[in-house]
């Protein structure tokens, strides 16, 4: 009776058969019982537990849930971590690089039971973001203006709304340095970190010598 939910099942990547049986044997098909699907991985015990202390929130364990249902999607997890291109495939591997094999595949396993509530829900097959999905990610606006939002948090400013650099050749747009500095000797000028001769201190990469353009230098 069921073998429409498990068709839907197991166009997921890393689900088998049986996996998709395990699955459905433990939560039904009915997802009208869970208003969410973040309540259906709350009580399959699928998702972090809230460990705050001081306004810090550090890494808590998951609740405790079904057994069976917690294997079989450990087990889809670390089946779709070996598949090639896909979005889950990819989530594995962003997340082993962090956090380790176990929590990767506790969360891939979240991802999977929450794709299987939405797949129940409305009765519409799977279809992969493909494993290209986090990088177009990081390389949309979006992401970079979120990026420029966290540094300018941090106290530092945009180059939009930094003023310029008075030390700085109108001329050639090359960086320049005031008199008196010199560049350590027996490297190259594009290279080094120059020492000013007159109090000592370190001057950025990129800045020439006594106001000479960095490309005479080389």
């Amino acid at each position: 009776p069921h073998e429409a939910a498990v068709t839907l099942l197991i166009g997921i990547p890393g689900v088998s058969y049986r996996s998709a049986q395990v699955i459905l044997a433990e939560i039904g098909t009915d997802m009208s019982r869970f208003p969410t699907p973040e309540h259906l991985a709350s009580w399959a015990g699928m998702c972090p537990g809230n460990n705050e202390s001081a306004g810090k929130h550090r890494s808590g364990r998951t609740r405790h849930g079904s057994k069976w249902l917690r294997i079989a999607l450990i087990e889809a997890a670390h089946a779709a971590a070996r598949s090639k291109d896909t979005y889950l495939g990819a989530q594995y591997a962003r997340i082993r690089g962090r956090r380790g094999p176990g929590r990767a595949a506790v969360a891939v396993g979240h991802s999977i039971l929450v794709i299987a509530w939405h797949l129940l829900s409305t009765g519409e097959t799977y279809t992969d973001l493909g494993g290209d999905y986090f990088d177009k990610r990081r390389t949309s606006t979006a992401y970079q203006r979120r990026l420029v939002a966290r540094l300018e948090a941090m106290g530092h400013k945009s180059p939009s709304n930094r003023q310029p650099d008075p030390t700085t050749s109108t001329a050639l747009g090359v960086p320049t340095l005031p008199q008196g500095c010199t560049v350590a000797a027996g490297v190259r000028a594009w290279d080094v970190i120059h020492t000013s001769a007159v109090d000592g201190q370190a001057v950025p990469r990129g800045w020439s010598v006594s106001a000479v353009p960095l490309r005479s230098l080389l």
